[in-house]
């Protein structure tokens, strides 16, 4: 088996010639999710939340263990998914 690592770079990182970051077209799910974090992170005023829980490990940690409680008391089909969304969102 071959295992490639590709160190992508540019802004957005690409890879493609065509300066995406795949050479199979936009990238959706959970990669389209990561680049949004990637940039909000980058243009996230000073103070805001979404700087504030990328800078402090201790907040985002509370934050994720929120979620994740909320998420193992979730009852409805609905409540689950909007609750292993936020998980996720955090995850990341």
């Amino acid at each position: 088996a071959l295992l490639f690592n590709v160190l992508q770079r540019g802004s957005p990182p690409s890879f493609c010639h065509t300066g995406t970051r795949s050479c199979w077209g936009n990238v959706g799910g959970v990669g389209h999710l990561e680049l949004t974090l990637r940039s909000r992170k980058e243009a996230a005023p000073p103070g805001s939340y979404t700087k504030r829980l990328f800078e402090d490990p201790v907040l985002l940690r509370r934050k994720l263990l929120e979620e994740a409680n909320e998420l193992a008391e979730a009852e409805t089909p609905d409540h689950v998914a909007a609750e292993a969304a936020d998980v996720l969102y955090f995850a990341l």
